[in-house]
């Protein structure tokens, strides 16, 4: 086998060169003397890289010894063929379908007539030279803030590939500019305050600072800070009212869990629309004279027994029998109207809207925090990383989420009402 293993199986020639087993030193010259002849001097060199053929069968006259060469030689290149076959769908298998289809395009019997040397330069073609979307992704990274506190060596891991990243693609990035964008991911989480304000103290001089040594007198103390506090923020998230115990809730008349029982106090154990605050729910049953502002058929919502007493069922055949100008309309969940777009390419409120290519422009989450596209296969980092719906290929989802009736604006603490 060859000293490097099968590190001649997929290195590139720059690769190869530079590895210290392939460079043989210079050795000086020898000076003649009287038993040994002058030799001279060999310059430093580069081993070769081998080769592997399957050899030639023996002849019927050959000697043991050359039969036994043979087998030798063809095991050797079985392992060798068996190694190249396993690195070579190891490099399939981490590459995006995207790019996989690309490769196969681009070669006229596709991917599986490579060998595992020029799938790594093909794929070495595809990506040095970086794109728009590959910024705007490292981009998006660094911005990311830190969502698990236990995270954080992980996360510093990130922003220092990252950079090295964009310094590979002539994009360096001063030191200021990465100190500021790290702190900014990690304000979510009060821990790293004072040790940020000590580092600042010791580096009163902001052209000095250095992003290595910032993240380093991080990690040294991220281990002696407390776990257990709570980030900024909290649960902000949350819109639904929380009843206490057995106490006052929203009267009602309607019969069975959660809707009362009767006029007066509701004692129902269970939860009714009622407890949301996007649900506006009338006061009363409008009157008879009262339902000629009403002007929306009311037709299609379901009437039941169970939610009906006898006075609003005679109401009801009544007026099923009346013109469509007497007719009364109940409000619920989801009937407001809005003027936000149903589809759109960009973004209808930064400030409001999240992006997901699976789920459009929402108000809860970013396409890298879907659970649809994290937890089942097929779904690409560029459809994960898509900020609208042209980033990514396919295109991705471009419905709008209707704004309700109280909605948690991105930025923290602010809400909006409709």
């Amino acid at each position: 086998m060859d000293p490097t293993g099968a590190f001649a199986l997929v290195a590139l020639q720059p690769d190869w060169d530079n590895h210290p087993k392939n460079q043989i030193a210079a050795q000086p010259a020898i000076q003649a003397t009287a038993n040994v002849a002058p030799v001279a001097a060999i310059p430093a060199s580069i081993r070769p890289r081998p080769t592997f053929a399957m050899p030639v069968l023996y002849t019927r006259n050959a000697s043991v010894f050359d039969r036994e060469m043979y087998k030798l030689e063809k095991e050797r290149f079985e392992k060798i063929d068996e190694a190249e076959t396993i690195l070579h769908a190891a490099i399939v298998e981490s590459l995006a379908p995207g790019t996989v289809r690309t490769i196969n395009t681009a070669t006229p019997a596709g991917i599986a007539s490579l060998s595992a040397v020029q799938l790594v330069g093909l794929v070495h073609n595809l990506f040095s030279t970086p794109t728009l979307q590959d910024i705007i992704t490292v981009n998006a990274d660094l911005l990311r803030p830190l969502q698990n506190f236990e995270d954080f060596p992980d996360h510093i891991t990130e922003h220092v590939n990252h950079y090295d990243s964009l310094a590979s693609f002539n994009q360096p990035c001063a030191n200021i500019s990465k100190i500021q964008t790290f702190q900014a991911s990690i304000q979510r989480w009060p821990q790293f305050d004072a040790v940020i304000a000590s580092w600042e103290q010791l580096h009163p001089n902001v052209l000095t600072r250095d992003f290595n040594d910032f993240t380093a007198y991080l990690l040294t103390r991220y281990f002696n800070l407390p776990q257990d506090v709570k980030p900024r923020g909290g649960n902000a998230y949350s819109t639904r009212k929380q009843s206490k115990g057995k106490g006052k809730q929203t009267k009602g008349k309607g019969r069975g869990k959660g809707r009362g029982k009767g006029k007066g106090k509701d004692k129902g154990k269970g939860r009714s629309l009622a407890d949301y605050d996007y649900f506006e729910q009338p006061t009363k049953r409008p009157r008879l004279h009262e339902r000629k502002a009403h002007t929306v058929e009311i037709n299609d919502l379901p009437e039941s027994d169970d939610t009906m007493d006898s006075h609003t069922r005679s109401q009801s055949s009544h007026r099923s029998q009346s013109p469509s100008s007497n007719r009364t309309v109940l409000r619920v969940h989801g009937t407001n109207t809005s003027d936000t777009p149903e589809t759109s390419d960009t973004n209808p409120d930064p400030k409001l809207y999240y992006y997901c290519a699976y789920h459009g422009f929402n108000l809860s989450h970013y396409g890298r925090d879907c659970r649809v596209m994290l937890n089942e296969d097929g779904y690409t980092i560029q459809q994960q990383q898509a900020n609208l719906p042209g980033d990514c290929t396919p295109r991705g989802n471009d419905s709008v989420e209707p704004q309700r009736h109280s909605t948690f604006l991105k930025s923290w603490g602010k809400y909006t009402k409709q």
